[in-house]
């Protein structure tokens, strides 16, 4: 069986003999690192890699790319047995260099491994994974005239030759997306309240009321604007994700929709003024250090792996290209805030929230910016 698996420290020997022999261009597939010694791939060209991947580090005009490494299991279950046999680049969304050029594909299969059909296969499996974070609707690849071989797996996963030049041929891959974007829709909420619950719920009161807390948190961040966004299953109708955003100024109903629905006994109010106040303050902060031109991302919930990353990509390639040009987020230590470091953010401020801090421990707070 062959599987994809980005490149990472856990299998940096195989990673480094498989990227070492690699020839510096060969149809097309180019490889700074032929040749290169094992101190150097673990100093320079992995963690290039790694950045890439999240956006960090790029050079000008160049765009994420995420390396994969095309394993076999070679039928055995022990993973030391398992084998490097290709490499396939997934470049995340388009520029007009790549638009004309080598497109949001590369691949390559070690001549030892080739005719037996991998390279299709992870062809196959690149474009599922493209699925997750490509927003165009087409993957573009490109290969040159004198290399059938690579035109016929573009064209066994679906690939039709748009056009042809002196450089080669250029072919399109439907995406077939399952999916659309769109305004969120309050009915939707309960959605919301099923994933966050368990994780943000006060140890007070009963389930009615722990899930109405969290309902008061969410609702602290909907904005009343247009940038409130839910990825729904085209077909099913099925949600699957939400992401909501604030710019500098934006205003909730949170407080209104407390006062409509707030039922409990007097001192349940004391949990929800808190987190209000924490909500509050944390948003006040971030919104200092935005421009004009920057966003707040308040929050993202996904029902399904994958679709939270989903959507967060795609919309920022929507607000790029309506001309906002950084995404500021707070989170703090109960949330898994290195998510964001991997994902092509940059810590800015790092601070203690005291009101929620003990003796023994702070309660850290972070606020992370993205560049768009």
């Amino acid at each position: 069986m062959l599987y994809l698996k980005p490149a990472n420290f856990e299998d940096i020997e195989k990673e480094h003999l498989f990227v070492a022999s690699v020839p510096t261009d060969e149809n097309g597939f180019t490889n700074d690192f032929f040749g290169i010694s094992f101190e150097d791939f673990k100093r320079t060209a992995l963690p290039r890699m790694i950045d890439w991947s999240i956006g960090k580090n790029l050079p000008e005009g160049f765009v994420p790319e995420t390396i994969f490494f095309l394993w076999s299991d070679e039928n055995q279950t022990d993973r030391s047995a398992h084998k490097i046999v290709g490499e396939l680049r997934l470049r995340h969304h388009l520029v007009p260099s790549l638009e004309n050029g080598s497109g949001h594909v590369g691949q390559f299969i070690k001549k030892e491994f080739r005719g037996k059909g991998y390279c299709t296969e992870g062809l196959r499996l690149l474009i599922e994974e493209a699925k997750k974070v490509v927003p165009e609707k087409e993957l573009y690849l490109h290969c040159n005239l004198d290399n059938p071989a690579s035109l016929k797996v573009m064209q066994k996963n679906g690939g039709v030759i748009h056009h042809k030049n002196e450089n080669g041929f250029f072919v399109r891959i439907n995406l077939k997306r399952e999916y659309v974007i769109q305004p969120f829709n309050m009915k939707n909420i309960p959605h919301l309240l099923d994933i966050l619950t368990p994780m943000w719920c006060a140890p007070y009161g009963d389930d009615n009321y722990r899930r109405f807390s969290v309902e008061h948190i969410i609702r602290n961040n909907i904005f009343e604007n247009d940038y409130r966004f839910q990825l729904m299953e085209e077909n099913s109708g099925d949600f699957l994700s939400a992401a909501f955003f604030a710019r500098k100024g934006d205003k909730n109903k949170a407080g209104e929709w407390l006062s409509e629905n707030f039922n409990y006994p007097k001192d349940a109010m004391i949990p929800l003024e808190l987190s209000r106040k924490y909500i509050d303050e944390m948003d006040e902060k971030t919104q200092g250090l935005m421009h004009e031109k920057d966003i707040q991302l308040t929050l993202f919930v996904s029902t399904k792996s994958g679709c939270g990353s989903l959507i967060l990509e795609l919309l920022c390639e929507k607000l790029k290209a309506e001309g906002w040009e950084n995404l500021y987020l707070w989170t703090d230590c109960d949330c898994n805030w290195k998510w964001y470091e991997k994902h092509g953010f940059t810590l800015v401020q790092e601070g203690v929230y005291e009101a929620f801090s003990s003796e023994n421990e702070d309660y850290k707070t972070y606020i992370f910016k993205r560049a768009f």
